[in-house]
């Protein structure tokens, strides 16, 4: 009987079936609807990714092993809060859902290149205080490591 090959783990069931979703599929630059940037780096031995997120206010945080894929679930996972919903093997939108709690499920649209370098540079311009209807959502409604409250 022949062997049906099978993906490495990391991969998840995405890389066999076209279903599910994998690290790959989060590695580049993005933006959300709070204008931050996140710049997605697969990790040595490829089970994690590092992301680098610059804030509107120019605030820099880089996170190592930030998103994992989990082999029991076959998900890609942001910290425990939230998954990864994509489609296709680079997808040009991808969606955080929630896991669990009262949260809300986010969006990030991939950057062209050149809209990385002007996006990053446009972030870390000093800027006058942003009208109260530029203000972004509250980081705990975009990123699982801002505190609740």
């Amino acid at each position: 009987m022949p062997r049906t090959p099978t993906a490495p783990a990391h991969l998840g069931h995405a890389a066999a079936t076209g279903e599910e979703t994998s690290l790959e599929q989060t590695v580049g630059s993005w933006t959300d609807e709070g204008n931050s940037i996140y710049k997605v780096h697969l990790d040595p031995g490829g089970k994690s990714c590092t992301v680098t997120t610059v804030r509107r206010n120019g605030e820099v945080r880089t996170t190592e092993a930030l998103l994992k894929f989990d082999d029991k679930t076959n998900r890609v996972f942001w910290g425990y809060g939230y998954f990864l919903v994509a489609q296709g093997p680079t997808p040009q939108e991808i969606r955080w859902r929630v896991n669990s709690g009262a949260a809300r499920d986010f969006v990030w649209k991939r950057l062209p290149r050149k809209g990385v370098v002007e996006a990053t540079a446009s972030s870390a311009a000093p800027r006058a205080e942003p009208a109260k209807s530029e203000v972004a959502p509250k980081a705990a409604s975009l990123a699982p490591w801002a505190s609740q409250g």
